[in-house]
């Protein structure tokens, strides 16, 4: 039992060490169909959406959606994003919006933080993304 005592830390040292238990991240983790939905405001002015990101894996998100302040159509988007090895991340959509975002090891959710370059629209949004499957859904139609 003694012997036991020694050697297991030992081992369970030796593993962490290697990062046998470290999945880390990169942009393969986000790959499949997300739901999403949030609430916030954008120049002080309340907004809510729904909808659904396809990440493909490879940096790349197509979104279809609908808002509160464009009448409840349905709107498309694309953006970029880049993941790091911690599993935190951006999503960029251009014109100076991205969302800081932080993924679970296997990527089956995200939460994100919408934030604004100095000098654009103030947003204060954050939200949730559930993965409902592994598949590239087709949503530009």
């Amino acid at each position: 039992m003694k012997k036991l005592a020694i050697v297991f830390p030992i081992v369970v040292i030796s593993l962490l060490s290697r990062g046998a238990f470290a999945s880390g991240c990169s942009t393969s983790t986000l790959k499949g169909t997300y739901l999403f939905e949030f609430i916030g405001s954008v120049n002080g002015k309340p907004l809510s959406e729904a909808g659904m990101d396809v990440y493909d894996g490879k940096g790349n998100v197509v979104s279809a959606y609908s808002d509160s302040n464009s009448g409840g159509g349905r709107q498309l988007g694309t953006a970029v994003y880049t993941l790091n090895p911690d599993c935190s991340g951006v999503i960029n959509y251009g014109g100076g919006v991205f969302n800081t975002i932080y993924v679970s090891p296997d990527g089956n959710s995200l939460v994100y933080l919408t934030q604004n370059s100095p000098g654009t629209t103030k947003n204060i949004i954050s939200g949730r993304e559930n993965r409902v499957s592994r598949s590239l859904v087709n949503i530009n139609r």
